[in-house]
């Protein structure tokens, strides 16, 4: 029962974040219809967003209603969901290797900061620029890693409550 209400908060936690997710899918989408190599990242946060979604149907439905569902979400569930993982050990990666490799963010630092200075209006400090960095690379790794742990849960709870998808 400990892992259903972890499993709701995370679902609920991610929920909103997914949503602007899918937002910022569409925008993606449009601009990278002249750059087919920028249709990956648009894939995969679009499996993400389709994951999530079908993750809290399946919650909501069955595992609290206790209605049956259909065998095509369950699909849906794991064939998103593996992209999911796909998509957070990914980020995670480049996260943890930015967060570990200062010099490859001073360069970032410097090339945002030149970019900067050609702009004209209030300009930001490089201390904070570089803390605001840091603050969303952390964010990002915990979104991750949340959407990590909710994908592994959401497979075990599909195991554990294979009887609700009938196939037909």
């Amino acid at each position: 029962m400990l892992g259903i209400k972890i499993y709701r908060i995370l679902t609920f936690i991610l929920l909103p974040i997914e949503i602007l997710m899918g937002l910022m899918a569409l925008i993606m989408l449009i601009m990278s219809l002249g750059n087919i190599g920028a249709l990956l990242p648009v894939f995969m946060i679009s499996c993400t967003v389709i994951y999530i979604f079908s993750s809290f149907r399946f919650l909501n439905s069955g595992i609290e209603q206790h209605k049956p569902l259909k065998a095509s979400l369950k699909h849906w569930i794991k064939v998103n969901g593996y992209v999911c993982i796909g998509f957070c050990m990914l980020m995670i990666t480049q996260i943890v290797t930015l967060l570990l490799h200062p010099e490859v963010m001073q360069e970032m630092y410097q090339q945002l900061m030149a970019m900067q200075n050609k702009m004209q209006g209030q300009q930001l400090s490089a201390q904070l620029f570089k803390n605001m960095m840091i603050g969303m690379f952390c964010g990002m790794l915990a979104y991750a890693v949340l959407l990590l742990v909710h994908t592994f849960m959401s497979f075990r709870f599909v195991r554990q409550y294979q009887h609700l998808f009938d196939e037909e």
